[in-house]
Parts: structure tokens; C-alpha cells; sequence
């Protein structure tokens, strides 16, 4: 079963994923901000992350995308941004 990370500060936002994707038979972990995506990223292999522009912080997706180009293995990524 493929492994979706979440990754948004907006708790509704993170919700609303997470049903959309587990209604598809995936497994989804969520993180509320680039440091918590970063210790989950250290600790499970995902298929998918799915992270917002803007995440509430001194970091954004963009600095999240970087440090998913750095891993050996990249999951395929998505950002998303609303208004």
C-alpha cells in the first residue's frame, strides 16, 4: 500500500488529504510543519508527499522540496497552495 506524507500547517486542510487519500487505499501520515515533515521523512520510506506552499513558518514547501531532492531515494512531491 503506498505511503502519502501530508505535510500542512492547516489542520482542516491536513484532514481533508487525509481522507481523499486514505478513501484510495493509501496509508497517509501527517505533519503540521516542515520540521516535523523532516523527522518523519527520517524515519519512513513515502511514495508521495503532498506539501503546501506557505506552511506557517520561517521554511516553505520550496525549502521542503530542496531537502527532498538532497535524499537519496526522492518521493514524488506535490505542493499545493490556497488562498
Amino acid at each position: 500500500m503506498p505511503t502519502v506524507l501530508i505535510v500542512e500547517d492547516n489542520s482542516f486542510s491536513r484532514r481533508l488529504f487525509r481522507v481523499l487519500f486514505e478513501g484510495k487505499g493509501h496509508l497517509v501520515h501527517e505533519a503540521g510543519s516542515f520540521a516535523q515533515a523532516s523527522a518523519k521523512l527520517e524515519l519512513h520510506d513515502f511514495a508521495l508527499v503532498v506539501t503546501d506552499f506557505q506552511l506557517g513558518e520561517d521554511r516553505t514547501g520550496l525549502c521542503l522540496l530542496k531537502h527532498l531532492q538532497s535524499m537519496p531515494s526522492p518521493p514524488v512531491a506535490i505542493m499545493v497552495s490556497g488562498t
